[in-house]
């Protein structure tokens, strides 16, 4: 070869590695390529969910291993009807199994999430319950949807408890924040409003007696 500057081009299993190289006069000029591969292993909770590549192809359905990875960083998508898009990525260590799990998130839990939070902010205390059971039937003892739940139990006893404190029935308000703090035992709301009411419920007693 004449003496120069080239570009080496080497393919290995789709992958592509390139370098410039410097070829001298009168000598034998040593190179060497190296293609550093390691394995994912990809799980995820519930199985069967497809894995994307970088070039858009499937790869097989979890859980499933992976090999001829390049060292580095992999972009990769795992997609499961019923279930959100996850698009993240792994550093694979080459000579190495490289894991990845995930739990893959309901699409009906997070629609009634997000329904809970919605009327929870619009004082819709009902449906925020309605929303935040449905939640849980996908997903019992999820914490979120049972705090979610909480608050809005809590809130719609402490509205109620003001209103019947409006109209002097100081004995069903203190019922009502009675059962809030159930809930939400230490929303400063309540406790405040039931030291009031407290008061003016024992002289209630007295005028009903």
């Amino acid at each position: 070869m004449p003496e120069g500057s080239y570009d080496l081009v080497a393919r290995h299993h789709g992958n592509k590695y390139q370098q410039t190289l410097t070829v001298k006069a009168g000598s034998t000029n040593h190179f060497e390529v190296q293609f550093k591969y390691g394995v994912a292993l990809l799980e995820t909770e519930p199985a069967g969910a497809t894995v994307i590549g970088m070039d858009g192809r499937e790869l097989g359905t979890t859980p499933l291993p992976v090999s001829d990875i390049p060292a580095g960083r992999w972009n990769f998508q795992l997609r499961l009807a019923g279930y959100e898009t996850v698009s993240t990525a792994l550093e694979i260590t080459a000579q190495a199994t490289n894991t990845f799990r995930a739990n893959l998130v309901n699409l009906s839990y997070t629609r009634a999430l997000n329904t809970a939070r919605q009327s929870l902010a619009a004082s819709e205390y009902d449906d925020a319950m309605t929303a935040a059971a449905e939640a849980l039937q996908v997903k019992p003892n999820d914490p979120d949807a049972i705090a979610l739940r909480n608050q809005a139990f809590g809130k719609k006893h402490i509205r109620q408890a003001g209103m019947l404190g409006k109209q002097g029935d100081y004995i069903g308000a203190c019922r009502e924040l009675e059962l809030a703090l159930k809930s939400l035992p230490e929303n400063e709301e309540a406790r405040s409003l039931l030291a009031v009411f407290k008061q003016q419920e024992s002289k209630q007693v007295e005028r009903q007696e």
